[in-house]
């Protein structure tokens, strides 16, 4: 796929530098674009269902155990969406977590405490591996100020 003939070149990423006793910590987070291994490792929690008196089959999306199990299963997620993009910076090694075990994806920002990690910085961890994976509004407003503006140009330059 191109735009405007610009091939697209990989996946989005975000960079965040950590000072930490006189060195950077480079982390990079690259956007999640395949979650077929999630799926895999880690398929959506499915309601139970009951026959109603006409026979109508029912799924039970607002019993507690399902509750409970959707909610395990969007932290999960979450965590492999933190982790799989943190597989962009190459130094990186878990001692606990390991990607194709979902038992220990949560662990992650346990795993960042026990090396040290003060809770602010470990969400600057996080919001970068969001930043890779997402756009926000003010990311938005910027590129359609910057549109915008080259209409106008566009538009005021004789041909």
């Amino acid at each position: 796929m191109k735009m405007n003939g610009q091939a697209f070149e990989g996946p989005n990423e975000a960079i965040l530098v950590l000072p930490r006793n006189g060195q950077d910590l480079v982390f990079k987070a690259r956007a999640v674009l395949d979650y077929s291994e999630f799926d895999t490792l880690c398929p959506s929690p499915k309601p139970k269902k009951i026959k109603t008196p006409q026979g109508e089959e029912k799924s039970l999306f607002t019993e507690p155990t399902y509750l409970q199990a959707i909610d395990h299963w969007g932290k999960q997620k979450m965590a492999y969406t933190v982790i799989k993009s943190l597989v962009a910076t190459i130094w990186l090694e878990w001692e606990k977590v390991k990607l194709d075990d979902p038992t220990t994806w949560l662990s992650y920002q346990q795993e960042f405490r026990d090396a040290f990690f003060s809770e602010r910085e470990i969400n600057r961890i996080v919001n970068c591996c969001w930043e890779a994976n997402s756009i926000d509004e003010d990311k938005l407003q910027e590129a359609r100020a910057r549109f915008l503006a080259s209409q106008v140009q566009a538009s005021s330059t004789p041909d």
